[in-house]
């Protein structure tokens, strides 16, 4: 999967600016903010159900705490991944990336236009 290496290659990045800034072994909470457009023809319902049918997947991975997905006026969408630590985050992308359902998921996006990061949790508020 071209996404799969994409993927990888940046949060890899991500994860190696992340570890030398606070120290490799530190347990931080992640947010995971995937921002992107939707391949032509695809429709927001249609991208919707697919996302729904990451659920179970990603419920299942050590570290996961929560998903909102977001699209704005200017169909721009955002998948925002909440994950007890960066190390949690990058071990459940190795599985995630195999999973039929994401690769269902993956194809309604326009790579092109995918932008990652993976940011710490420094202070939260609430739920």
């Amino acid at each position: 999967m071209r996404f799969a290496s994409t993927f990888l290659t940046i949060g890899l990045m991500t994860f190696a600016l992340a570890d030398s800034a606070r120290g490799q072994n530190a347990a931080i909470p992640v947010l995971e903010t995937v921002s992107f457009r939707l391949n032509a023809g695809v429709t927001d319902q249609d991208f919707l159900a697919a996302a729904q049918q990451t659920q179970p997947a990603l419920a299942l991975q050590s570290g996961f705490v929560a998903r909102q997905m977001l699209r704005d006026d200017a169909g721009v969408w955002t998948d925002l991944v909440s994950w007890q630590s960066l190390q949690q985050a990058k071990a459940a992308a190795a599985v995630l990336e195999k999973d039929p359902a994401f690769g269902t998921f993956i194809r309604m996006i326009d790579l092109s236009t995918l932008q990652f990061a993976h940011t710490p949790i420094l202070w939260q508020m609430g739920g």
